[in-house]
């Protein structure tokens, strides 16, 4: 067998060495160990950021602040660099220079007005929800927070959580809000018509429809001047809603909701409610509505076609109290409620099983760029002509039945009247068909 031999006096051939001449490492050797490292740090990092969010939320106003203040500086600097390069390319080409000072001065005024109608918008929507869903991540992974979080919760839903017939609507509070909500108005925008003159010294119970995610439509009434409602009904007495109780149960939103004349949507709160001669304002479908939506999805809907679907065939309650307190009854449509969240019909009948069951909505949606900004489609809040009861302290089944399909009658012929008339873009109401079950 041939073996290989080194000629005499030749030099064995060198290793080559991982250490180049000045005895560093070229390339550090591979070891399998240190993929042991990747879980290790990874483990690390998610410890040190969830250790991290209790103290970005307790500094969640500070950036808002600095976030605000950076905002105005940055948005009319960007704004001018825009100009100033349009303007130098003109000057350039030897095109006209009015043109860019021109378009410079349309872009800056257009988000100008963009960002009063939205900056107010953002606050007042997603900040406090948004606020709350960090909380509940915190809970989640610090047990001391988790603790104090619930202790909060607990102790605002058990003593401020406004009891029955506990009214605590501040007049002041509720001005100095709806003088400064003509931008949050602004930015869907919402109007309002009316189809009939209602005398200011009437007793009206509003029925709003639908109730959508968060029913915007029912602030009309609420932000009187804003929405143009107080122009349309002037003199007309203040106005208490009926919300759902679990809205109360939320740390300070609760409390500013009651302080805007919100009130548990039970029987006996809007009995003493009525009985203090305001007029008021609830959403008859309630949590059942929010999660029947078809959208263009149904199985039974034509093509080209969508439903608008109503909760009102069993809802009893608000007119045996119109009938026992001597209201008026008004039916409201709020065009477009059902636009400004994009909802999704997954899992439909067990969201509806799980909400009747534990009385709270379990809605799936979502607003502008995936969060819950709502989108920026118009709100037509058509008000309908008042219905009259029989004003009865205790009325028979027989007589709330008549009653109820009166009202049922009047909404589907307020919804036909004006579904034409809302026009967005490509977007109407003409092939919607309106389904009340």
């Amino acid at each position: 067998m041939a073996t290989s031999r080194m000629a005499p006096g030749a030099a064995a051939p060198r290793r080559e060495s991982s250490r180049d001449t000045s005895g560093q490492l070229k390339r550090p050797p591979f070891s399998w160990a240190a993929l042991a490292l990747i879980p290790m740090v990874l483990t690390g990092g998610v410890f040190v950021l969830f250790s991290m969010i209790p103290l970005i939320v307790s500094l969640t106003p500070l950036l808002l602040v600095v976030g605000a203040a950076s905002s105005l500086v940055a948005i009319p600097t960007l704004a001018l660099a825009i100009a100033l390069i349009v303007y130098l390319e003109s000057v350039r080409e030897g095109r006209s220079s009015d043109a860019p000072l021109r378009w410079a001065y349309r872009q800056a005024k257009h988000w100008l007005e963009f960002g009063l109608s939205f900056v107010p918008a953002w606050l007042f929507l997603t900040v406090p929800i948004q606020a709350l869903m960090a909380l509940g991540v915190v809970a989640c992974f610090s047990v001391p927070w988790s603790l104090a979080i619930g202790a909060a919760v607990f102790l605002q839903a058990e003593y401020s959580r406004p009891g029955a017939g506990d009214i605590r609507r501040w007049p002041d509070f509720l001005e100095f809000l709806d003088h400064h909500s003509r931008h949050w108005v602004g930015y869907f925008p919402m109007t309002v018509h009316s189809t009939a003159e209602l005398p200011p010294d009437g007793r009206y119970l509003f029925g709003f429809h639908p109730h959508g995610v968060y029913c915007f439509g029912l602030f009309a009434v609420i932000l009187r001047r804003s929405s143009g409602w107080g122009a349309l009904f002037p003199g007309q007495r203040s106005c208490l809603v009926g919300v759902a109780n679990v809205m109360f149960g939320v740390p300070w939103f609760g409390m500013i909701l009651s302080w805007m004349g919100m009130i548990p949507a039970d029987q006996k709160s809007c009995d003493l409610a009525v009985n203090a001669h305001h007029n008021l304002a609830i959403i008859p479908g309630g949590i059942a509505e929010m999660t029947l939506y078809h959208g263009d999805d149904g199985a039974s809907t034509p093509p080209g076609s969508s439903i608008s679907t109503l909760f009102l065939s069993k809802r009893q309650g608000f007119i045996r109290l119109a009938m026992k307190h001597g209201y008026t009854i008004v039916p409201v449509y709020s065009f477009g409620e059902d636009r400004v969240f994009r909802r999704y019909s997954w899992a439909r009948d067990w969201r509806i099983y799980l909400s009747r069951r534990f009385r709270i909505a379990l809605e799936l949606f979502r607003g502008r760029w995936f969060t819950l900004m709502p989108f920026r489609v118009p709100l037509r809040v058509v008000v309908g002509p008042p219905i009259a009861v029989r004003h009865t302290a205790e009325p028979t089944e027989a007589e709330v039945n008549e009653a109820l399909a009166k009202y049922i009658a009047a909404v589907r012929e307020l919804f036909e009247q004006h579904k034409t008339q809302y026009i967005d873009g490509d977007f109407t109401y003409a092939n919607t068909m309106l389904e009340v079950v």
